[in-house]
């Protein structure tokens, strides 16, 4: 489906243990960059 009239994209699965603060920095980061167009960040229970 189109985002942004984008209809080609690469989608990537990334796994990752860090301190509870960890998450909200890297979505600042991925916010400000401009090829990104969507993201989700999830915390996993344990």
């Amino acid at each position: 489906y189109e985002i942004q009239k984008m209809n080609e994209g690469y989608y990537y699965f990334i796994q990752f243990e860090a301190d509870s603060n960890v998450p909200d920095e890297i979505e600042q980061r991925v916010r400000i960059m401009e090829k990104v167009i969507r993201y989700l960040c999830i915390r996993k229970d344990a």
